[in-house]
């Protein structure tokens, strides 16, 4: 067993602020923790697949004088910075646990093909293994790497390098991960994708006030084309997803999710 020491206990002032970000997610679905004046230059938004980050990142980038980067690393990994300027603006898309898991079992983009062939019931029990698949997903892979193919490393446990036991085991990581983004000085922005899609326009108007963004000329406009909706199965005749959730599902489920995260984030298991 590892000495305490080596046990990391939460930082201090985690709960305040884990208090004030699941009040701000029941009310309006989106929370903005701001710690610098700008003027803010470059944004970055991460997430999970299937949480919106394509949609929300088109917005407010055709919507704000804002630039958009990838300097963090792979949007839907762990954060994975060298830096955090007090100009940069890390915006955090998430969305509800069953409709997130269903989402990804419909388009598990880079999962291996037996991941791919698995039924709903075993994909939602099953170890999570990814490739890359395609170059062009990942920005900052060096070619002369080759790494087309392997292992995609940035969906194991950073730590310990081992593949999560279930998709919810990589969820819990992952929305912990993107939590402690306060702890290290940024300035930040946790949405729901639901509450987006419901009102993206006081979404920006109320990210432009608070973070002092002027809107472009164009201003607001639907996003037509989801990239999301693009993955190409490498399985034919994939079992479709049920449209209902059995209880045992849905216990299994909540098992092995994280209650404290789920909550803080705005949503009840």
């Amino acid at each position: 067993m590892a000495p305490d020491s080596l046990i990391p206990s939460e930082p201090s002032g985690f709960a305040d602020f884990t208090d004030a970000l699941a009040a701000s997610m029941a009310t309006t679905g989106w929370h903005f923790h701001k710690v610098h004046d700008g003027p803010f230059d470059r944004f970055q938004v991460l997430g999970e697949r299937g949480c919106g980050t394509n949609v929300i990142r088109k917005t407010v980038q055709d919507a704000l004088q804002i630039k958009r980067t990838e300097a963090l690393g792979w949007k839907h990994g762990f954060p994975a910075m060298i830096a955090l300027p007090p100009t940069f603006l890390t915006i955090c898309a998430v969305r509800a646990p069953d409709k997130w898991a269903h989402s990804l079992y419909k388009r598990p983009w880079h999962a291996t093909e037996a991941v791919q062939a698995l039924d709903w019931h075993a994909f939602l029990r099953s170890p999570w293994h990814t490739t890359v698949d395609k170059l062009g997903h990942f920005d900052g892979i060096a070619p002369r790497l080759h790494p087309l193919g392997c292992e995609l490393q940035w969906d194991r446990h950073p730590v310990t390098g081992a593949r999560f036991d279930t998709i919810f085991d990589m969820r819990n990581l992952k929305h912990r991960a993107l939590l402690s983004l306060p702890e290290r000085g940024a300035s930040v922005v946790y949405v729901s994708l639901d509450a987006f899609n419901t009102a993206p326009e006081a979404f920006l108007r109320d990210l432009s006030e608070t973070f002092g963004l002027t809107f472009t000329q164009k201003g607001y406009a639907p996003v037509k084309r989801r990239m999301g909706n693009r993955w190409t199965p490498a399985v034919a005749d994939r079992a479709p997803a049920p449209n209902a959730w059995s209880q045992e599902d849905l216990d299994w489920m909540t098992s092995r999710l994280d209650a404290q995260i789920e909550a803080a984030l705005g949503f009840a298991i």
